[in-house]
């Protein structure tokens, strides 16, 4: 998480444009739309999000492949994931079984080192600066939820799926150019 850095709304345009396939926009729109860690996004199954011929309105990642492993969480799907998610399963044919973000070589998931190359690739294709790495799609996700939430910190807590309010805190970037401007402003 340190050192990675949200991405602004024109930049996420530029990234989906220059990613390839339905699965890595899918992958993508995912992350910076439930803010899900790569690890869980990497466990979801096709039974997870494709439920009685359509796309479930709430994406539920089970406990056991959460980060501590003591509770399940669940998000609501956002339109544009929701899409992705039909246009995946269609395309590639996908059974309640498989892995929603399947390798191209195995019936396993793709791993985190290979979402990050995706992600980076996408990211240098574009010429954007900055630490930019698969968490940079969590961030990107509170940075928006936090503004939507009018910098309610008790909600944002809530939407990031944190225990303690200070792990909410870390994921806000503040925006250096606000701070000076209350420091030079009388």
């Amino acid at each position: 998480m340190i050192g990675c850095r949200p991405l602004l709304d024109g930049e996420i345009d530029a990234i989906v444009a220059k990613l390839d396939s339905t699965r890595d926009k899918c992958l993508f729109i995912l992350g910076i739309r439930t803010g899900y860690r790569i690890s869980e996004l990497l466990s979801i199954k096709a039974s997870d999000v494709y439920q009685y011929n359509g796309v479930v309105d709430r994406l539920n990642i089970r406990r056991a492949n959460t980060k501590g492993k003591v509770a399940g969480q669940s998000v609501a799907l956002h339109v544009q994931a929701k899409e992705l998610i039909a246009a995946l399963i269609a395309e590639d044919g996908l059974v309640a079984e498989d892995f929603l973000f399947k390798s191209r070589r195995s019936s396993r998931p793709i791993d985190a080192v290979r979402a990050y190359r995706i992600l980076r690739q996408a990211a240098d294709a574009c010429n954007l600066t900055g630490k930019i790495a698969t968490h940079s799609m969590r961030k990107t996700f509170a940075k928006r939820i936090y503004k939507k939430l009018d910098r309610d910190l008790i909600k944002m807590r809530q939407a990031m799926r944190h225990k303690d309010i200070n792990s909410t805190i870390a994921y806000l970037s503040f925006d250096q150019s606000e701070i000076d401007a209350a420091i030079l402003t009388d």
